[in-house]
């Protein structure tokens, strides 16, 4: 990842509010997968994800009919203790109901 490569080399320590930034700019972009892999390296640097970060991806992966993944997201930000939102419930909810529907 080209921005945190240059962040780095500036001395700058990116935190949950600049990998939130990555993050909906990568999904803004349509790069989930980039996005996923953000969210592995945020996990190495030992920062907490917090609603904010989780929603834009859930966000993200609905809007593109992923309602596996956004459900699978869903509950591993329950299995690790992060508080649900109406918001994440709410996205998921009408991503596995278009789903079904073939919207």
């Amino acid at each position: 990842m080209l921005l945190l490569q240059m962040l780095l080399e500036r001395g700058l320590k990116p935190n949950i509010f600049t990998f939130s930034l990555i993050i909906d700019g990568l999904c803004r972009a349509q790069q989930v997968d980039d996005t996923l892999g953000c969210f592995s390296e945020i996990v190495e640097w030992g920062i907490s994800l917090n609603a904010v970060t989780h929603n834009i991806l859930i966000r993200s992966l609905c809007v593109r009919g992923d309602a596996a993944r956004s459900m699978k997201l869903l509950l591993d930000m329950q299995k690790h203790g992060k508080s649900l939102d109406i918001l994440s419930a709410f996205l998921v909810g009408v991503s596995i109901f278009c789903c079904n529907l073939g919207i």
